[in-house]
Order: structure tokens, then C-alpha cells, then sequence
């Protein structure tokens, strides 16, 4: 059996995992999910215990590869996990409360047991690391942004790099030189505009909250109401966040964060849902509008995700009052950050 990479991609409540083969265009060999942590699993430690029963028969793991949401300004590329990196993805956390947490709890479990087998981090903010300044720049005082590394970052980037490089073979187009704009719809809503293989600008900013309406996320909102609220509600930060990130979206609008649910019920002609719907649709149809001005031209508009690949009302929705697309093809690409990350391993590294 040829040598394996193991690629952990851990949540808050659940892990997938695949093991891909070291040879040629990195074949699967074995993938799951683990869900329940925090209920039938009590931890990240019981949970990767439970990955390692099942690939128990995989005995030549040369590498691991880990998902990690944000890396900040620290790491631009795949990057070789010890104490020090283990270290600034915990300082990071503050950006990602939900994510990187959750991320190093898995790779601390997954180093208890294979501790002499190199471990990889891959991070979602890496493929934004060279956006334009115009771009990642906020209008605050330089100082302060310098002072608390506030920048948009941008997030999803694995799953958009993946789609990306996957659209230019299907459209036989050279990498290098293609323009698309690629909208990953799932639980996060992130929309990329792409220029010549490299993208120019991203939906999600600082952190993942920024965007178009999310199914518990409340997206782009004015930047004065947490103030408002914490001044006039005496709202503490904690439970604005809170807010913010778990109780807002579409779970705010129609009680339900599945968004399967929310077509059944505009389809029993649900006015929340169908409002909650046309207002989902609407705000992405504002950022693909907008990246259509400042990309020009595009080879190809990209949907994936679990609701951007798996639901056509949605993306027939969304595209149906956007003339100006005329003949653009429309992709639909099932994402595999997993298999990215095996990848982006074997690119940066010799194993």
C-alpha cells in the first residue's frame, strides 16, 4: 500500500476526515465524519480516537494536514505546525472565536497520537494574503490598524482556490489568466472575484461575519449598531457577538438556519421564508453585481457549498435578474478543501 496523508478538518461539532493516497493525483483511500461532539462524543481528543479506529488499517501516515480558519497577517502559506505556530493560531482565535479553536483541538488530539509524523496547518485566510491594498484596507487610522492587525482577511479561501483551479480545467482556460467570480453559499456566505488566477477582492473581511446575509450570521450591517445596542440595550460585547454570529441570518428572519426548510416553506407560501429567501438571493446578487464592474469580464460565475452546489432554486434564483451575465457560463463545482489541503501540502513540501 503506497504511503497516505491524513487531512483532519475540525468544526466545533463535528470532524471529516479523508486519507488520500501519496501517489500520483492523490486518490481517496477513506473519508467520514465524526458529528456530536460536545453531546454523544464528549471532545475533540474523544472525537480524533474515533477517526483513528476507523483508519486503523492506514499504517504509513507520512503527513497530516489540519484545516485552520484564520492565520491572520502571520502565515501566507502552508505552514509546519510546532510549539510557536501552535502558539499564534491560539492568539488568533480572538478573530475566529467559533474556528480556530475548534481547529486546535484537533491538531492537539491528532499530535497524541501520531507525535512523529509531521503535522501541516493550512489556512483558509492564506489565498487572500496578497489582495490589493485598496482592498484589504479599512478606512481607520493607520495606527490603530497596524496596532491590532485589523485588515480584511477573507475566509473560505481553500474551498475558492479549489473551485477556482477546478473551473479553469473545465472551461480549458490557462489558470493564469481566467476571471471568475466564485460564491461558496453554505453555512458562511463568501463571494471572490478573481483576476488572471489571483483574487482581487473577498466578501468576508476582519472576520467571517462580513458579507451577505448567513444562515446565523447577520452579514454586513451598519457599523454604528453594536454601539448602539451596547450603549442603549447595555448590551455586553459577548452577547453582541453572540447575537451577531449565532442569532441572526436567516434564523433571525424565519427561525430556521436550514435552508432546504425555508424553500419547503415558501413553496407552502411562508411569508418570513419567502422573505428571508429574496433577501438571501438579493445580497449576494449585490456582491456579483459589483465584482462584475470592477473584474470587467468573466470567463465563468462559480457556485459551490453545500447550498451554492446542492440547491438549484437558489442559484437559479440569484442569477435570474442578472442580464448583464448574457452567455457567462455558470459552473456548479462540489468544493473538496480536503483534498486541496493534501495538495497544498505536496506543493509546499517534500514528505
Amino acid at each position: 500500500m503506497p504511503d497516505q496523508i491524513l487531512v483532519i478538518n475540525a468544526g466545533s461539532t463535528s470532524i471529516k476526515y479523508k486519507v488520500f493516497a501519496d501517489i500520483g493525483n492523490l486518490p481517496v483511500l477513506a473519508e467520514g465524519e465524526i458529528t456530536g461532539i460536545g453531546k454523544k462524543i464528549k471532545n475533540h481528543q474523544q472525537a480524533i480516537k474515533a477517526v483513528f479506529r476507523r483508519i486503523a488499517r492506514f499504517k504509513n501516515i507520512i503527513a497530516v494536514g489540519h484545516r485552520v480558519v484564520h492565520g491572520g497577517n502571520l502565515f501566507k502559506q502552508p505552514t509546519l505546525i510546532n510549539h510557536q505556530v501552535l502558539n499564534k493560531i491560539n492568539k488568533l482565535s480572538f478573530l475566529a472565536p467559533l474556528h480556530n479553536p475548534p481547529n486546535l483541538a484537533g491538531i492537539k488530539a491528532t499530535q497524541k497520537l501520531l507525535p512523529k509524523v509531521p503535522q501541516y496547518a493550512v489556512f483558509d485566510t492564506s489565498f487572500y494574503a496578497d489582495l490589493p491594498k485598496e482592498s484589504y484596507t479599512y478606512a481607520l487610522p493607520p495606527k490603530i490598524c497596524q496596532k491590532y492587525g485589523i485588515r480584511r482577511y477573507g475566509f473560505h479561501g481553500i474551498s475558492h482556490s479549489y473551485v477556482a483551479e477546478k473551473a479553469a480545467d473545465q472551461l480549458r482556460l490557462p489558470y493564469q489568466k481566467i476571471n471568475l467570480i466564485t460564491c461558496h453559499l453554505g453555512g458562511g456566505t463568501s463571494i471572490t472575484a478573481i483576476r488572471n488566477g489571483q483574487p482581487i477582492d473577498t466578501s468576508m473581511g476582519f472576520t467571517p461575519l462580513e458579507g451577505p446575509t448567513m444562515m446565523t450570521r447577520s452579514g454586513d450591517l451598519d457599523p454604528m449598531i453594536p454601539v448602539f445596542l451596547a450603549q442603549s440595550a447595555k448590551m455586553k460585547p459577548a452577547k453582541i457577538a453572540k447575537l451577531l454570529n449565532n442569532q441572526s441570518g436567516l434564523m433571525a428572519l424565519c427561525q430556521t438556519a436550514d435552508m432546504l426548510e425555508i424553500i419547503n416553506r415558501v413553496k407552502r407560501r411562508d411569508k418570513n421564508a419567502k422573505f428571508a429567501f429574496e433577501l438571501y438571493c438579493y445580497r449576494i446578487q449585490k456582491y456579483i453585481g459589483a465584482y462584475l464592474a470592477i473584474l470587467g469580464r468573466i470567463d465563468g460565475l462559480v457556485f459551490t457549498g453545500a447550498i451554492g452546489a446542492g440547491n438549484a432554486l437558489t442559484r437559479q434564483t440569484i442569477i435570474r435578474p442578472l442580464s448583464i451575465l448574457g452567455n457567462t457560463p455558470i459552473l456548479t463545482i462540489i468544493t473538496d478543501e480536503e483534498w486541496q489541503i493534501a495538495n497544498l501540502i505536496k506543493t509546499f513540501f517534500t514528505l
